[in-house]
């Protein structure tokens, strides 16, 4: 569970980056219609649920997808023998595992709390309505509640309180029926499920809200936007006198008691907008999405800042996998991945031409290192960071560009090599940073 929390972790710290720039946004949408900055939220709660990353040419997310590493959770005692002094990998990671621990304990403490109290409220909102007569199609009223609201998944339903004339019950029955026709029913639901695993998280509730005042002022919107006159003053009414009569109730599946000051404002300022308007705020609405939903790939690696760490022999893949934590720990290390021999071994075949593999149809996962892709920072500091690694227990053998002359001929690099007891072949491109070595014993 502890990896499962890092990853939840990862998502929630690019996700509250992804947070603040549409609040931004938002403010710049203020004269546009709301149904732009309802749009926008969709960016938001995508990226608190995207396990994976998409790499785009530009992205406006600086942060990167992986801020807290996976290894971190191994705990084997490994050790290191020659560091700068400044720095105590093996302390550090300890003390970052037992704060994992226990925050992922917390988490799902929450979740358990949260939960519980979510279908709870649900249950007690159906109970309520459930003597609510059918007025027509899927409306109902009922004396039990004072505020209109939308519930139920699968049919549903539109809910309001007794006593609303005719005018009201026009206006309220189209903001609901909105909230119908655009799924808003299962949309909020969904963004409070994410809310619940990511609610460690104060970003993740601002979007909440902020989502969902947006959903009810772009409902309004569209009620006056589908009305022939000027519905301004009757409809603020109509929300003013069910203000008044509002529950009090926490109903967080629930439509209708969402910032009704802030809708009655709204109402009253509302004027159909212009043409140019509306396309100047899709566009904005456009860019940012595509400049939110991933990250950028400019700092892909390339040949000049990649190293292949390769690791004993001796050591199991959860031994060379735990590695990571002391590698990553050097300064100059800005990003490692971690491939298993059992990878290797697939990449392997993977990129020979059926010549070369009918040459190796002996070799097997065995004869693959377990081995690290690190991307340095610097590659001025890449013989004192190659130091750095050597003096790691564990690190066998570190091969830079220099030495990958034959990254596209592995059958050349087989036969220049055959006078060596152990050597290696370079099976794939440099340039993709994807390179594949094995190691061979005569």
């Amino acid at each position: 569970m502890t990896g499962l929390f890092i990853q939840i972790l990862n998502m929630s710290v690019s996700a509250g980056f992804v947070t603040l720039v549409v609040i931004l946004i938002r403010l710049l949408l203020k004269k546009a219609p709301s149904r732009y900055a309802y749009m926008l939220w969709a960016v938001v709660f995508f990226r608190f649920i995207c396990p994976f990353t998409i790499e785009l040419p530009v992205s406006a997310v600086p942060i990167q997808p992986q801020t807290i590493p996976q290894d971190i959770v191994f705990s084997e005692n490994l050790t290191i023998r020659t560091l700068p002094p400044s720095v105590n990998p093996e302390s550090n990671t300890n003390t970052a595992q037992m704060i994992l621990r226990v925050g992922t304990a917390v988490w799902i403490a929450g979740i358990l709390a949260l939960v519980p109290y979510g279908i709870v409220s649900y249950l007690r909102l159906r109970k309520k309505v459930r003597t609510a007569i059918r007025i027509k199609d899927n409306i109902y009223e009922t004396d039990q509640i004072k505020t209109p609201f939308v519930l139920g998944f699968i049919h549903p339903r539109i809910y309001v309180p007794i006593g609303l004339d005719e005018q009201e019950l026009q206006y309220i029955t189209l903001h609901e029926q909105t909230h119908i026709k655009r799924l808003d029913y299962l949309i909020k639901p969904f963004a409070l499920i994410i809310a619940y695993v990511h609610w460690f998280n104060p970003f993740v509730w601002v979007a909440y809200v902020l989502m969902a005042r947006d959903m009810e002022l772009s409902a309004d919107e569209r009620v006056m936007r589908l009305s022939d006159t000027d519905v301004r003053g009757a409809y603020s009414n109509s929300l003013l006198t069910l203000s008044v009569k509002k529950s009090g109730l926490l109903i967080p599946l629930a439509f209708g008691e969402t910032g009704v000051n802030t809708r009655i404002k709204n109402v009253l300022k509302y004027k159909k907008p212009a043409l140019l308007i509306s396309v100047v705020a899709a566009a904005i609405v456009v860019t940012a999405s595509v400049l939110l939903l991933g990250n950028t790939t400019a700092n892909k690696p390339n040949a000049d800042n990649i190293l292949m760490v390769y690791i004993d022999e001796n050591l199991s893949e959860d031994e060379a996998n735990a590695l990571g934590t002391l590698i990553r720990a050097i300064p100059n290390i800005e990003s490692i991945v971690f491939i298993s021999n059992e990878q290797a071994y697939e990449e392997f075949f993977e990129r020979v031409s059926e010549d070369d593999a009918q040459r190796f149809e002996d070799v097997d996962a065995s004869w693959f290192r377990h081995r690290y892709l690190a991307t340095i920072k610097d590659t001025s500091l890449r013989e004192q960071t190659i130091r750095d690694l050597q003096s790691i227990t564990g690190v066998d053998k570190i091969i830079y560009s220099s030495g990958w002359d034959d990254a596209n001929n592995p059958s050349k690099a087989f036969t220049n090599l055959t006078s060596a007891r152990r050597y290696y072949i370079v099976a794939s491109s440099v340039d993709n940073s994807d390179v594949v070595l094995v190691k061979i014993e005569a």
